[in-house]
This record gives structure tokens, sequence and C-alpha cells, in this order.
């Protein structure tokens, strides 16, 4: 319950304002105008009334600003729902988060999961991204009834979800990435870690200089 006075509430607040607006435009129909013609000043009496009553409803109905906020406990639900269908989706949705993130180049601010580039087809064909097309695939439908949700908001929270649901920890998260529009913004291939660079020690030394310490890594 709201205890704060009637007066403060944000409601009320719009509501007043609502109706200055609507004072002003009155104001200005009866006495801002000089001896317009007959035709005219009734045309724009309504025309002025109509942008006020307009403005009133909205002012007086902010909720409506965050109607359409992204559901993202409903899409977390969903992908916990997949991985009780299928638990071997699980490590593929934490590698599909990594691999999404693990492009990132802290010096050109390039790459990452911030553009959800990962979906496009030109990434998926890097070397590294072998089969997640089918994991992109399989959260499509996620996607789909969860609109609002960014592609590089639901990688990311699949993967957080799955190491979740795994029994791990649960890793802090935040929204508000913003898609890539089209695949200008994929990065070059050879930027996720490769497994065998020959020996032990070439592999860890690629590792920490050519992989981590590129992503900001200490």
């Amino acid at each position: 319950r709201n205890s704060s006075p009637i007066s403060s509430r944000p409601g009320c607040f719009m509501m007043k304002a609502a109706i200055c607006v609507l004072a002003v435009a009155v104001d200005a129909v009866h006495v801002g105008m000089r001896a317009p013609p007959p035709v005219m000043n009734e045309f724009h009496r309504r025309s002025v009334l109509a942008t006020a009553a307009s403005a009133a409803v909205a002012l007086s109905t902010p909720k409506l600003a965050f109607a359409t906020a992204p559901d993202y406990a409903g899409a977390k639900k969903a992908l916990l729902a997949l991985i009780a269908e299928d638990e071997n989706l699980g490590p593929t949705m934490v590698r599909l988060a990594w691999h999404s993130s693990g492009t990132y180049d802290k010096m050109s601010k390039m790459g990452g999961s911030g553009g959800g580039t990962i979906r496009f087809k030109e990434e998926l064909a890097h070397g590294g991204n072998a089969g997640l097309d089918k994991m992109v695939a399989t959260l499509e439908p996620v996607k789909q009834k969860f609109p609002g949700l960014s592609y590089a908001d639901l990688y990311t929270l699949a993967g957080v979800t799955a190491i979740e649901a795994a029994g791990g920890p649960k890793v802090p998260w935040r929204a508000g990435r913003i898609d890539a529009m089209d695949p200008s913004a994929v990065t070059p291939d050879g930027r996720l870690p490769a497994a065998d660079k020959g020996s032990p020690k070439d592999t860890i030394a690629a590792l920490r200089k050519d992989v981590f310490y590129r992503m900001g890594f200490n």
C-alpha cells in the first residue's frame, strides 16, 4: 500500500499536469484569439481542445509507458522449462552464451554479447561455433514468445539460467543489450580460444595473451 500523501503520488501529479494543459488550452481559445473568421475560430478551437485532450490522456496514464517492458522473469521460466524437458540443452546454452561473449576486444570495444551477432550465419560459420546453430534455433520460440527481449539478452540469460539450473552459482546478470541489425557487426573468425596450439605450454600462452588478456582479464 502506498502511504504517501495523495498529492505526492505520480498519478496525481500527472493528472494535475493534464488539468493544467486543458486549462491553458481553453484559455488560449477564449482569450488569445483576436477577431479571426468565425469558421477558422471554431476549427482552431476544436483542434486545440483535441490536442489538449490527447495530452491529458497521455499524462494521466503513465503506466502505459511501461506496459511493453520485456518479461525477463517469464523468459527465464521458459528457459528452465526447456532444460527440464531436456537437461542436455543446459551445457549448450552455456556454450552459446560463452561463445557469444568470447569475441569481445577490450581495446576496440568491439565484439562480445552486446549485439547478439551469434545469431547471424556469418558468425555461426566460425570454426569454434560448430553446432550452435541448433541452439539458436531452439531458443527462437522463446524469442517469439517474448519479443521485447533482445537476442543478446536472451542468449546470455540462457547461459546464466543453465548454470543455475545445474546447481551452479547464481551469476549476476543485467539486461539492456541492443541487437545489431545486420552481420556487419560480426567479428573476424579466430577470437575464440583454440583447444590445441601444439603443446600445453603454447596453448596456455595463447589462451592467456590472445584470448583472456584481449577480453580484459588480468
